[in-house]
């Protein structure tokens, strides 16, 4: 097909193509996440935990960067008994290229044959800067690490 155009045409479409794909609309590519502040990486991040969409909270973990564990292993090792409800961010503490962040969280278990259990923690995840881009340090949290609120 593209043979079957003039020169003139064939040009401009590749130019359309290459702004298309420099655009992230049609192609992927670069990386998006790069120019991100901390904060908006943190609230994406949590909105993810959030929707219980675990692929794209992944996406955050620096197991994304490190291929310390794959998002199929990620997403298998998540509990469906723990759901989060919402979060807000209490602190944010960045020195050079790591930076602590705390973030209140409201959760709930559900074990099957009790009724749901719903409470609220402070977490300090920690995050760190990959090739321009901030990351979460996974870790696996839990009560030990966190401070109940009450």
């Amino acid at each position: 097909m593209l043979r079957e155009l003039g020169g003139r045409t064939r040009a401009g479409l590749c130019i359309s193509l290459a702004v298309w794909c420099g655009l992230g609309v049609g192609c992927h590519g670069g990386n998006k996440a790069e120019g991100e502040t901390l904060e908006s990486r943190v609230r994406a991040y949590w909105s993810a935990k959030v929707a219980g969409d675990d692929l794209r909270a992944y996406e955050f973990e620096d197991l994304a960067v490190t291929g310390k564990m794959s998002r199929n292993q990620y997403v298998r090792g998540r509990s469906p008994m723990l759901r989060y409800h919402d979060y807000e961010i209490k602190s944010v503490e960045q020195q050079g290229e790591e930076a602590k962040v705390k973030v209140a969280v409201r959760y709930e278990f559900r074990y099957p044959t009790f009724p749901p259990l719903v409470s609220s923690m402070v977490l300090t995840d920690t995050w760190t800067l990959h090739d321009g881009v901030w990351y979460r340090h996974f870790k696996d949290d839990g009560p030990a690490s966190a401070k109940r609120m009450g």
